[in-house]
């Protein structure tokens, strides 16, 4: 039986992919400006002596004024303890994240076989290697990581995904999507010319689905079975 032909590079989205937010971590009440890590920032420049109003209002207008911001530049430029910070961040997602292993053991799975693998995702890029680090992969596992300060822009913004597949310098044809969203995931990619997009509905049962370029399936295991292969590499 002829198989599919692997793709020479996978985009890969992280979250509700790799890794997922625990009962309640983001709840209304704990998040600052609608980011789950700045009420940390926020208390640690309270601990350098600012007010917490002055504090909030600091943080407001740095996020104003680079709306591609990311983590470690934004505590630079705040004048907060970055080592400290940066700590207690990784400790957020040990304590709030839980990790997909489907998707890990996938990735691993297409590593080991020469894939060139980039994240792509909403968050920036050091918020992407804390959730990859969370989910136990090292973020030097992957040619890159496109985050919204990398690209200007989340997924679902017009010229975005554009501009990530220019970034991977691999004909689009020869790409493939892996994300749980069917519009940011799978439709705006087919739309810039990816050749594949596996889409991740966990709520389903059986194995993978294929709708044209779209390989829907319950588990991650469902993308090296579409290729014929198992994830010990048997085929």
């Amino acid at each position: 039986m002829n198989h599919p032909q692997i793709p020479q590079t996978l985009l890969i989205d992280i979250d509700g992919t790799i890794t997922g937010y625990l009962p309640g971590a983001l709840a209304p009440e704990k998040l600052f400006e609608g980011n789950f890590l700045f009420p940390i920032l926020l208390d640690e420049l309270v601990n350098s002596g600012f007010s917490r109003d002055e504090a909030a209002g600091m943080i407001r207008n740095k996020c104003a004024e680079n709306v591609f911001w990311n983590y470690t530049l934004l505590i630079r430029s705040l004048g907060a303890d970055e080592e400290r910070t940066m700590s207690r961040f990784e400790k957020w997602h040990q304590d709030n994240l839980f990790v997909h292993q489907d998707m890990v053991s996938v990735i691993k799975f297409f590593s080991g076989l020469g894939v060139k693998l980039y994240i792509i995702s909403n968050n920036p890029v050091d918020g992407c290697e804390l959730k990859l680090l969370r989910a136990g992969l090292d973020p030097g596992l992957f040619a890159g990581i496109l985050g919204t300060d990398i690209l200007q822009g989340c997924k679902g913004a017009p010229g975005v995904w554009q501009r990530a597949l220019a970034m991977v310098e691999t004909p689009p044809e020869a790409c493939a999507s892996i994300g749980d969203d069917p519009v940011e995931d799978v439709l705006l990619p087919q739309e810039c010319g990816i050749g594949r997009s596996f889409l991740l509905c966990r709520s389903r049962a059986g194995s993978f689905s294929v709708k044209g370029r779209t390989v829907e399936t319950g588990n991650a295991a469902g993308i090296p079975e579409f290729f014929g292969m198992q994830l010990t590499g048997e085929r």
